[in-house]
């Protein structure tokens, strides 16, 4: 059943574009109309304000028939993002390593405290969150439609990845589905202000979304958001401002990966490009001997040439970075008249942080060796509630 109108002064029969989404909702089936998701992702592609819908005559089959066609170019991701996106997933849907974590956290804070006047922080990379929101959706189950398929067949519409991107001012919500076996991306960024004892970061949900090249109402996914991202326990949400806070409180719990408590209490949190730093502070005095023979150890390594570049597989440019930037402190740490930054010790972090899981792996594994440190290897334990 068609949902035309009859107008009498122009004796013709009109359809609107904006009816046709409820009769797309029909054909799919009336399960799947029960997915707001599901309805608002076709009223935006019937949308009279884009160009994805045409509804005439069309040639099939080598006939001509008279319907309708959503013409899905224009919202398909390129090769070139396309590769990008998959590099991420692939990552994330590796999973939270739990070991792998408390390793790179506790070596990287050790390092940051080797810069002269440095706060005692740490770093939480996009990646961190991809991982936990995959292993929280239990690898994104059930954001599909037909939420069952028989065997061979494909969903009509499915998400293959939730993505996080972290700037000092907003953070990117990525969203990558497929419709019909076509890849797109729907991007929607929430506006981040810090509170002015940085004790919080609130991200207030933009009302606007980016589909493809299409601008759409998101409002749609505010609540579909917040639902899925409070279940990673650092970050509440506020469904009447559609604002997310994440605070030194409820960052506490990730603080605590490894057991049930940590010396650490986070005193600050802030964006960056690229994630999340927090600002730390601990009272036991032999915690504090502890942190200082371990970063007295990695001292003495970053001043030597330790790395074995031939232990690591491609990402040959990350590596040479990598060297470069190693060979750049070991220079100022073998000059008694220079004294490393925390921008130094900063750009190490975000390079080692740029390390695929397998090549983290083995840059965690050449420091440990290579400090030969006990009280590193106690760290490993303290720090995250081991």
């Amino acid at each position: 059943e068609l949902p035309l109108t009859f107008d009498l002064n122009e004796f013709a029969f009109k359809l609107q574009k904006e009816d046709l989404g409820e009769l797309v909702l029909k054909l799919v089936g009336s399960e799947e109309q029960n997915s707001q998701l599901l309805s608002e992702f076709v009223k935006i592609l019937t949308s009279s304000e884009n160009d994805l819908l045409d509804f005439g005559l069309f040639e099939v089959d080598e006939l001509t028939q008279f319907g309708f066609k959503i013409n899905l170019n224009e919202i398909k991701t390129s090769d070139t993002e396309s590769a990008v996106l998959a590099a991420d997933i692939a990552v994330a849907s590796q999973g939270f390593d739990t070991n792998e974590f408390i390793t790179n956290k506790t070596q990287t804070f050790i390092i940051s405290g080797l810069a002269s006047g440095a706060e005692k922080k740490l770093t939480f990379v996009n990646s961190d969150f991809n991982r936990l929101i995959y292993d929280k959706t239990n690898g994104y189950e059930g954001f599909q439609f037909p939420q069952t398929v028989a065997a061979g067949e494909t969903p009509n519409f499915k998400v293959t990845g939730i993505l996080l991107e972290f700037k000092p001012t907003e953070l990117v919500f990525k969203f990558v589905v497929e419709i019909n076996g076509l890849e797109s991306l729907i991007q929607i960024k929430g506006d981040i202000s810090s509170t002015a004892s940085e004790d919080a970061l609130n991200i207030v949900l933009q009302d606007q979304m980016i589909i493809g090249g299409i601008s759409a109402s998101s409002k749609f996914l505010h609540d579909f958001i917040g639902d899925n991202l409070t279940d990673l326990e650092v970050i509440t949400y506020d469904k009447e401002t559609h604002t997310f806070t994440i605070s030194v409180s409820t960052f506490q719990h990730l603080m605590g990966v490894g057991g049930p408590s940590t010396p650490l209490t986070v005193q600050k949190i802030r964006a960056i490009n690229g994630g999340i730093e927090i600002v730390v502070d601990f009272t036991d005095p032999s915690l504090s001997a502890t942190i200082d023979a371990a970063i007295n150890a990695i001292n003495n390594l970053l001043g030597s040439d330790f790395l074995d570049e031939s232990g690591f597989t491609g990402q040959e440019e990350v590596i040479e970075s990598l060297q470069e930037m190693l060979d750049n402190i070991a220079d100022v740490l073998n000059d008694p008249e220079q004294e490393l930054s925390p921008e130094d010790t900063d750009a190490l972090i975000e390079v080692i942080n740029s390390l695929d899981s397998e090549n983290l792996e083995e840059f965690l594994d050449q420091i440990g060796e290579g400090a030969a440190s006990t009280d590193l290897e106690d760290l490993y334990d303290l720090l995250f509630g081991n």
